[in-house]
Formats: structure tokens, C-alpha cells, sequence
């Protein structure tokens, strides 16, 4: 193999996860340079994705000065090559912005789903598996209403409020936010992580929503912004969870009758409540305070579904 050749497949080799420290990948990328310590630590930081602005924070320096410490480093590495220098240094960059946009995708992923899953999807790895889980939605009751006596501003600024206030929520009880849906919000408890008890997470989780929106509804009275009232519906059953889309696009979601189910119970609910299915209360642990609300009849379904309100 080319020396060239072999550079390249070094920096692959980083590009996907190796370290540039590592003495074997050090070596690889040439037999004839050894970087210097200095030179080693643009290449680590290069290797975890970090572009020439975070570099140059990181080092305390300029972007410029980056650039050419790069550009100097590659030339130094693609000496001896058969090939033009320019070129392998061309190509090495190419594949330097590659990870940044890998890396990109991988932190924004990051933000509401967990980092294994993140990280397979952004490398376009496939997931999907059939598991049991726990799907809860969210909605803000008389939203419409409310958003009819609002600027636009106003109604954004409040939505952000809200959404940001449920995510930490969720997040605090080992869920992760499948998505929104302008108001709405739809988590998913096990579904992506193995979770004896994400049954019992995901009723508690409502419950803390339901409380951290009654604090946000106090602290904001007193500058004059509307109260807020959720309804919340959670169940638990077989789903299929995994990633969507192609190439241009790909995002991860839980698809099956128990999502429906879940929805169901989300657009019943009363403002403050919080219902959940028989089968989220055969499945969490036996701690919660009950109300029987009787079967419920699902939209598209032949069955009807059992409901409890949960009261504390």
C-alpha cells in the first residue's frame, strides 16, 4: 500500500473513533514523521470532531493560526508520498470536516435522546428492535384558545418555556422526548435503553411534569403570563423502536398500537390529570394512589381500554 494510501486509512481509522495518541494509529499515519506533542494534541482534538473555532478556544489561539498549524502538520505527515502533497493535504481536510459534521449531528442528537443511540444513529447505523416500553404524550389543554389572545412572540415564548421546563423533567426520569408536536410532547421510557422499571418512570414522570408545571404557573403570575393546564395519558406496551428516513434525513421513533393507545388517553384527560392504561398499571410498581375511570374506546381499535386516573 502507497504511503499516501496508508495516511489515509490512518485518518479514517481516527475519523471513526480511534485515538490520535494511540502509538499504533501514530505510527500508521506515517513511518517516517512522529509528531510532537503539540501536533498530537491538534490531531486528538481534530479526531473528536472539533472544528477549527472550538480548536482555537481550546489552544488559545487564532483560527488562522489553527489552519496553518493543520496545513503545516499534513504537509509534514504526507512527505515522501508519490502523490502531490497539496492533494493529501486537500483530502485529509475533507475528511477533518467530515467528522466535524458527523460530530455535529451526534451532539444535536444528543440533546434529547441518549448518547449510544445518538451515536448510532448519526453514523447511519440502523436501529430498530421490537421491545416493550412506555410511551406518555403530553398537550396543553385550551392551548388554542389561549394562543388567540397572543402575539405571536408571546405564544412562541411561552410554548419554549413550557417544552423546556418538561425535557429537563423527562430527562431527570431516564426518558427521552420522541418528539414535539407544536404544544405536545411525546416521550418514550425503555424503548431505547433496557428499563425493568420504565413503567413506573414514565407515571412518575407525568406526575412531575404536571407539578413543574404548576411552579412555572407561580412564578410566572406574577409577571402576567397565562396559566397553563396539561393533560397527560401514559401506557405501556409492544413497540417498534427504531430509526426512520434515508440518508438526507433519519430520526428515531416508536411506532405501534401502544403509542395510539397512549395518545388516546392524552387527548381524554382532563387539565391536570394524568391518566394511564391497565397495562401500565399491571407493569409499574404498586405505589401509586388509583381511580378507576372504566374502559375507554380507542380510535381505530376494535377493543376498549381500561383507565386510571393516578392521584399521587
Amino acid at each position: 500500500m502507497a504511503e499516501g494510501e496508508e495516511l489515509v486509512r490512518a485518518i479514517r481509522e481516527v475519523a471513526s473513533g480511534g485515538s490520535a495518541v494511540d502509538p499504533k494509529i501514530a505510527a500508521a499515519l506515517s513511518g517516517r514523521y512522529a509528531p510532537e506533542d503539540e501536533e498530537r494534541e491538534i490531531l486528538d482534538l481534530m479526531a473528536r470532531g472539533h472544528g477549527y473555532v472550538e480548536m482555537a478556544e481550546r489552544l488559545e489561539t487564532t483560527q488562522e493560526d489553527i489552519d496553518r498549524r493543520v496545513t503545516g502538520l499534513f504537509e509534514r505527515l504526507a512527505r515522501g508520498d508519490g502523490t502531490s502533497t497539496s492533494r493529501v493535504v486537500d483530502e485529509l481536510k475533507r475528511m477533518h470536516a467530515a467528522v466535524v459534521d458527523r460530530e455535529s449531528s451526534a451532539r444535536t442528537l444528543r440533546s434529547f435522546l441518549p448518547a449510544g443511540v445518538a451515536d448510532r444513529i448519526a453514523s447511519g447505523a440502523p436501529v430498530q428492535e421490537e421491545v416493550e416500553a412506555t410511551i406518555l404524550f403530553s398537550d396543553i389543554r385550551g392551548f388554542s384558545g389561549l394562543a388567540e389572545s397572543m402575539s405571536a412572540w408571546e405564544v412562541a415564548e411561552m410554548v419554549a418555556r413550557h417544552l423546556s421546563a418538561m425535557v429537563e423533567v423527562v430527562q431527570a426520569h431516564g426518558g427521552a422526548v420522541e418528539k414535539f408536536a407544536g404544544d405536545a410532547v411525546m416521550a418514550v421510557f425503555g424503548a431505547i435503553e433496557a428499563e425493568p422499571d420504565h413503567a413506573g418512570r414514565a407515571v412518575r414522570c407525568a406526575m412531575a411534569m404536571q407539578a413543574r408545571q404548576a411552579e412555572l404557573n407561580r412564578d410566572g403570575e406574577l409577571q402576567g403570563v397565562h396559566a397553563l393546564r396539561l393533560g397527560i395519558g401514559v401506557n405501556t406496551g409492544v413497540v417498534i423502536a427504531g430509526t426512520v428516513g434515508g440518508a438526507a434525513r433519519m430520526e428515531f421513533t416508536v411506532l405501534g398500537d401502544a403509542v395510539n393507545v397512549a395518545q388516546r388517553l392524552q387527548s381524554v384527560a382532563e387539565p391536570g390529570e394524568v391518566l394511564i392504561s391497565a397495562a401500565t398499571v399491571q407493569c409499574a410498581e404498586p405505589s401509586f394512589r388509583l381511580e378507576p375511570r372504566g374502559a375507554q374506546q380507542v380510535k381505530g381499535r376494535k377493543g376498549t381500554v381500561e383507565v386510571f386516573r393516578v392521584l399521587a
